[in-house]
């Protein structure tokens, strides 16, 4: 086993770990002098500070983990991708990781249910108007690629999401069977909008590094498939 231990054969990536140091560091030090919010309210697990149960919030958990996985491998497919060629295919990647990062942190953070209204005094309406924008943007944009692809998936991811909107605006307020139904409807269209995107990443690149088996055969002498063949 080759060992790596030269410090010129690791200096991009040590270069690379000593920037992601210093940027948290400097967030560290941004919480420790910020004279607004006690630090233990900006570093602590949120459920410590509410003294809440582990499971509060779990399925509201696992959909900002399934956005954050679908982010993170459209991203890391993009750059993957680019290093081959650059195509609208491996542009929809990004655009589809730059929504779903979007979704991420609106998701993670409450942003159009408690930053946007409370503090920016932005009606929470108007936020979310942006979503619908958003998806058609991305529909619109990248029409050719998702109807390449398995579109019916995506479709279903939006239809539940959209449900979950629906449920929100007209279903009485604070009623169990009205949770259910918005963030269950919300959690399935999560689920399917992480499963449409890593599956078409996943043969996006496949198709993208694997060369077609068909077209070396074709490029090869009758002798040369028959060995192949074998």
């Amino acid at each position: 086993m080759k060992i790596n231990l030269t410090f010129s054969n690791q200096k991009n990536t040590l270069s690379g770990a000593a920037v992601l140091y210093l940027m948290a560091f400097l967030v560290i030090t941004a919480i420790a002098v910020q004279p607004f919010v006690e630090i233990g309210y900006l570093t602590r697990d949120p459920m410590a500070i509410a003294k809440g149960s582990f499971y509060y919030g779990m399925l509201s958990n696992i959909g900002v983990l399934l956005w954050c996985a679908t982010a993170t491998i459209c991203l890391l497919s993009f750059f993957l991708l680019k290093l081959v060629e650059y195509n609208r295919k491996c542009y929809f990647i990004l655009a589809a990781g730059a929504v779903s990062l979007f979704l991420l942190l609106d998701d993670l953070f409450m942003i159009h249910e408690e930053v946007f209204p409370r503090y920016l005094h932005l009606s929470e309406k108007l936020v979310l108007a942006l979503y619908p924008i958003l998806i058609c943007w991305l529909l619109l944009r990248y029409s050719k690629e998702i109807l390449n692809s398995s579109y019916l998936i995506l479709l279903s991811s939006l239809g539940f999401l959209a449900f979950s909107e629906i449920v929100d605006v007209l279903a009485p307020q604070n009623m169990e069977l009205e949770f259910l139904l918005e963030d269950g409807f919300k959690f399935m269209g999560i689920v399917g909008w992480c499963y449409y995107f890593a599956s078409t990443c996943y043969y996006t690149i496949k198709n993208s590094f694997i060369p077609d088996r068909t077209d070396i055969l074709q490029s090869l002498d009758p002798e040369e498939q028959i060995i192949q063949f074998s």
